[in-house]
């Protein structure tokens, strides 16, 4: 029999969340995840024979930005079923349990980011989400941009806050709490990657890079190129990034110049879904500039 259950979990409760992670989604993120969250999130599970076999988490996302509203948001995170409990409902049940956890704790949006495309409908039927943010995501080979003079700094956190802040300016997103900064900050240097402040002599801009086991690069965040006003050009920015990080290819996300309210149908090539999101007694939907999609950010993807 299936139990859902709130957890504020325990040294007992651990074996079995980690048992659910890593068969799930590998041993990536697991240590971080707990470690940067201790005492901030809640996990739902769903119980079979006294042991968790479904687990979903709500976090602490910072908050929800858009024209004049400011909304405190949280953000379900890592829901997932070891393989002989799926196809019960049990994934359901779970985000349902979360969302009312989520009201009840006194946030007025939680937000989620589907891992595959064909969970924006799952989402949208068993919980209610609207398609909401989107992003401009594309492939770049280095040899189209190997020119240019900016340099990449490093920087930690806090620094970076401000220039996302900075750069994000009135496009509707979610500014980010200190957790979610410090979590991806884990994230992006567990296989070597972190926060950058890239200079020319044009400009300024910032970037969030991880670098992937198989040496793939992911610029998760490229905020203050040209496309936001900025002097400083894309291929310059990227330039920078690949001298530090050399590889193939380079999977990048910036803020998309259409509006996350239209339908997928109409949305130009190389703008996709890419985050939802579900508000209690608030509607953003209609809040935003038509050129400005919201922006999620990194996903801890």
């Amino acid at each position: 029999m299936n139990e859902i259950s709130i957890l504020r979990p325990i040294a007992g409760d651990m074996p079995g969340l980690y048992s659910i992670w890593t068969t799930v989604f590998g041993d990536s993120g697991v240590d971080a995840f707990f470690t940067s969250y201790a005492g901030e999130y809640i996990c739902v599970a769903a119980i079979t024979d006294g042991a968790p076999v479904t687990a979903g988490y709500l976090i602490p996302h910072g908050n929800l930005i858009s024209g004049s509203q400011t909304a405190p948001c949280a953000m379900i995170y890592s829901v997932a079923t070891l393989p002989e409990y799926r196809s019960l409902g049990l994934g359901a049940a779970v985000v349902g349990e979360l969302i009312s956890a989520g009201r009840d704790m006194g946030y007025e949006a939680i937000v989620l980011c589907p891992s595959d495309d064909s969970l924006f409908a799952y989402y949208s039927a068993c919980a209610g989400f609207n398609d909401w943010f989107y992003v401009d995501e594309s492939v770049a080979a280095i040899p189209e941009f190997l020119t240019g003079s900016s340099r990449p700094y490093s920087v930690g956190p806090d620094e970076y806050r401000l220039l996302r802040e900075g750069f994000l300016g009135e496009t509707p997103h979610i500014k980010l709490s200190s957790h979610a900064l410090i979590y991806q900050d884990h994230l992006c240097r567990e296989y070597g990657g972190g926060f950058f402040r890239i200079a020319s002599p044009d400009g300024v801009c910032c970037a969030i890079v991880e670098k992937q086991q198989d040496g793939a690069v992911r610029v998760n965040e490229l905020l203050g190129t040209e496309s936001s006003g900025s002097a400083i050009s894309k291929s310059t920015a990227l330039s920078s990034i690949a001298s530090l990080f050399p590889a193939d290819s380079y999977t990048v996300r910036t803020p998309a110049l259409s509006s996350g309210t239209q339908a997928l149908s109409s949305i130009p090539h190389g703008v996709r879904r890419f985050g939802m999101l579900t508000a209690f007694e608030r509607d953003f939907g209609q809040k935003c500039d038509k050129n400005k999609a919201p922006w999620y950010g990194p996903a801890f993807d």
